[in-house]
């Protein structure tokens, strides 16, 4: 074999191990239901080893399941079979133990959670919600009837403590997270605007914000500052944070959809969003805040999204339509690294590159 076909032979090698095999650049992997046309939203969470842990019900009546990676095989469990169920909230506890919250139709708001050997399941109230797992693995939830009052519930030790957050009608797109000492936070909107409530450890406290979005979503930065995406009347999506002064006026991100969003803030402080998007059909859009502005990447048809950063800021992202997706950008230095162990062929080929 002569030079250049020796180094062409190489060439196919590297970018057959290191090219995702998607067209949109991101590596897509088909986790559940593909094929059936199952959908639903889908909750996500990265344990300190960066490995993924997901609920989803998605829509066949199959339950909520929780699926995580063992090696690199996809481990899935159900955990409650008692009838239809759908938005699934996630939180892992201090031992990396799972918890979700979801809605059945048949029991209302339920919690189940691994105590290490099984699942346990117990219904806490109607409706629809958000859990948190505050700074000592205590449950809380956030939740409301659609157009009913919104409510905390948190566990006691014994029982459920419930306590109305605000009594007058909100809208079913409840949003939680937690800061660095555990207090959690949650989101929701009422027909004023969106408000955010926050456990100091033992009350509430509630802010009322100065515009009015729905389908949220809430982070909270490393700095212990709020981050919040929503989708205005006007199918928009927008983005603000809380500053020392108040809120942020509300930037821009997508003028074309809004839905389904999920949000992350990385180490230097950087907003990484996903949502559902109108343009060139309705897909799964992720976009970074930059000096230049949002720059947006297309990863494909779907919905229902939810994101996490890894130890370096890349994205992690799943979603459904068709079934549940799991998305990742390939690691941008893999190819490099590959041609650069090819030696004297390996800089041939990154001479050839520049």
């Amino acid at each position: 074999m002569g030079r250049c076909s020796l180094l062409a032979a190489w060439v196919a090698v590297a970018f057959s191990l290191c090219v995702p095999a998607h067209a949109s650049g991101w590596n897509i992997q088909s986790l559940l239901g593909q094929g059936t046309g199952d959908y639903g939203p889908t909750s996500l969470v990265l344990d300190s080893n960066n490995k993924p842990h997901i609920a989803w019900s998605g829509s066949l009546n199959a339950g909520p399941r929780y699926i995580h990676r063992d090696g690199s095989s996809w481990v899935v469990e159900t955990v409650d079979t008692s009838g239809y169920c759908n938005e699934d909230s996630l939180a892992l506890d201090s031992a990396g133990n799972p918890h979700v919250a979801y809605h059945n139709d048949n029991n209302g708001l339920k919690y189940g959670y691994w105590n290490g050997s099984s699942w346990i399941s117990q219904t806490v109230d109607k409706g629809y919600g958000a859990l948190v797992l505050d700074g000592t693995d205590r449950p809380h939830l956030f939740y409301a009837e659609f157009e009913g009052a919104v409510m905390h519930a948190y566990w006691s030790g014994s029982s459920w403590v419930k306590e109305i957050v605000e009594g007058g009608t909100a809208r079913r797109y409840i949003r939680a997270a937690r800061d660095s000492a555990g207090n959690p936070y949650a989101c929701y909107t009422t027909s004023t605007g969106i408000e955010i409530a926050y456990w100091n450890g033992s009350s509430l406290t509630t802010e009322a914000l100065p515009f009015w979005g729905d389908f949220k979503a809430l982070t909270i930065d490393r700095w212990d500052r709020p981050h919040l995406c929503f989708r205005d009347g006007g199918y928009q999506l927008y983005y603000s944070y809380r500053t020392p002064e108040g809120w942020a006026t509300p930037e821009l991100v997508d003028p074309f959809g809004g839905d389904y969003s999920s949000i992350a803030v990385d180490a230097d402080g950087v907003p990484h969003i996903t949502h559902e998007g109108y343009v060139d059909g309705l897909c799964v859009r992720y976009t970074k805040r930059t000096s230049a502005g949002w720059v947006e990447s297309k990863i494909e048809p779907g919905s229902y999204t939810a994101l996490a950063l890894d130890d370096t800021g890349s994205p992690v992202v799943t979603y459904a339509w068709d079934g549940l997706k799991y998305a990742t950008i390939p690691e941008p230095s893999s190819l490099l690294a590959l041609i650069g162990g090819l030696g004297s062929l390996g800089g041939m080929l990154l001479r050839r590159r520049k």
